[in-house]
């Protein structure tokens, strides 16, 4: 079982994050800690399995975890230039002990929205070859992860997809055999976030 997980900053902010649904990862911090939380600084994890403490840090890179719905993995982004996990494989699916269970490869894109920009940009699909906004951390990247609920409420795992700086799509993820399933929401903005 996961217990204590937790985001912090090189500035010494923690963030203590209650593993429930919505998941909220900030639900937890005060105005203050949220915005100290977010400065320049790079960010890291920690949770406690089975009474040790497991630490992710990387200098000049944001990393964000995320239980799967089981809590039997943990989903981790890697954001930043100068990382072990650079883009677009930038998501590593964790044990709960802090082996590495698999590294993520972006899979053949679904959204009729970035099926149509790879169309008119004559890239691959998936987009591999497009790096022109990898530099500014808005490449063709694992963006985000989330619990969602399906159509007949059962909770399940999605992951975001981020492509050319402002197109996107959350699927739905199962993190044992790293399959990625249909597609939950696409969009077309800065960043994407539900």
């Amino acid at each position: 079982m996961i217990r204590d997980l937790k985001f912090f900053n090189d500035n010494g902010v923690v963030i203590s994050v209650d593993i429930s649904y919505p998941m909220d990862v900030y639900k937890n911090a005060s105005g203050e800690a949220y915005s100290d939380f977010f400065d320049s600084s790079s960010k890291g994890v920690s949770w406690v399995f089975n009474a040790k403490k497991i630490i992710l840090k990387n200098d000049h890179t944001d990393i964000f975890a995320y239980p799967s719905v089981d809590k039997c993995y943990m989903i981790v982004i890697y954001e930043g230039q100068n990382n072990q996990f650079p883009m677009p494989n930038n998501a590593v699916v964790y044990k709960l002990d802090g082996s590495i269970h698999r590294v993520l490869q972006i899979p053949e894109l679904l959204s009729p929205k970035i099926l149509e920009k790879i169309e008119e940009e004559k890239h691959s699909n998936p987009p591999v070859e497009d790096n022109r906004y990898g530099h500014y951390g808005q490449g063709l990247q694992f963006r985000g992860f989330a619990w969602d609920k399906d159509k007949v409420g059962n909770l399940i795992n999605t992951i975001s997809i981020q492509y050319a700086g402002e197109y996107g799509e959350w699927r739905v993820f199962d993190p044992q055999i790293g399959e990625f399933g249909e597609l939950v929401n696409d969009w077309h903005q800065s960043y994407g976030w539900r």
